[in-house]
């Protein structure tokens, strides 16, 4: 129970740190783990199940739930290792320089404004004058160059681009727009699809279409963040602009 808990936490961790990064999670927020984390809670459920039913002497539960719960862990085994083999690569290796090893002092606190989470960075030289001239370079850049159609775009790569640290960006996204980095993104790829929307260049295409060309990957993802972000799904804001 303690090792599942761990885990489970240790995921949550993942797909919060993921959406500081990453534009598209959609493929690495590892899910499946979870899915089969929970799955080998059953499977032990079933052994602790079988052990019991040892104690209290009913051979019957004995003869059927031991085979299922042998047979649950070797289907578990080869289910872990095909979904391990699809995973395609979260983190990629990237060369410290000093310039960032400074950057690891800054400390992140939570705290609650009005019900929200929020986070205060202790120790950043990030002034709050300077968080917001580098916000407007950065909203600037995103309306001028919209790097958010490129569907793999990172953090990394728009602190690039501004010739900023990663550390300072993502500081400053949370704290001038009270947002993570996949939010911060996916907020202009809504408001550009839109815009294509309400725009006669763009009606031969479908609404995937228009998504992908925004920067979506696949339906899925795209219909699950219009609705989080609108309050709608595509089709029915369409219906209720036309």
């Amino acid at each position: 129970a303690i090792y599942i808990t761990l885990t489970l936490k240790v995921i949550g961790r993942h797909q919060n740190k993921i959406k500081t990064i990453f534009s598209d999670v959609e493929k690495i927020t590892l899910s499946w783990l979870k899915v089969l984390t929970i799955g080998i809670a059953v499977v032990y459920f079933l052994k602790f199940t079988v052990l019991a039913s040892l104690l209290f002497n009913h051979e019957y539960y004995w003869d059927f739930l031991n085979p299922v719960g042998s047979i649950s862990k070797v289907l578990l085994v080869y289910i872990l290792a095909f979904f391990a083999i699809k995973q395609p690569q979260i983190y990629t290796l990237e060369i410290t320089t000093p310039e960032k090893v400074t950057s690891e002092v800054t400390e992140e606190k939570t705290f609650k404004v009005d019900g929200t989470v929020k986070k205060k960075y202790v120790g950043s030289p990030l002034s709050a004058k300077d968080s917001k001239k580098v916000y407007l370079k950065l909203t600037h850049f995103m309306e001028e160059e919209k790097p958010f159609l490129e569907s793999k775009v990172t953090i990394n790569q728009i602190a690039d681009s501004l010739q900023i640290n990663t550390k300072y960006l993502s500081q400053v996204i949370n704290e001038q727009g009270s947002l993570n980095f996949f939010n911060f993104i996916n907020s202009y790829r809504i408001e550009e699809v839109k815009n294509r929307f309400a725009n006669e260049k763009y009606q031969h295409l479908s609404i995937l279409g228009v998504a992908l060309d925004c920067g979506f990957n696949s339906k899925s993802s795209f219909n699950s963040v219009f609705k989080k972000l609108t309050g709608q799904t595509p089709s029915s804001y369409l219906s209720g602009t036309s």
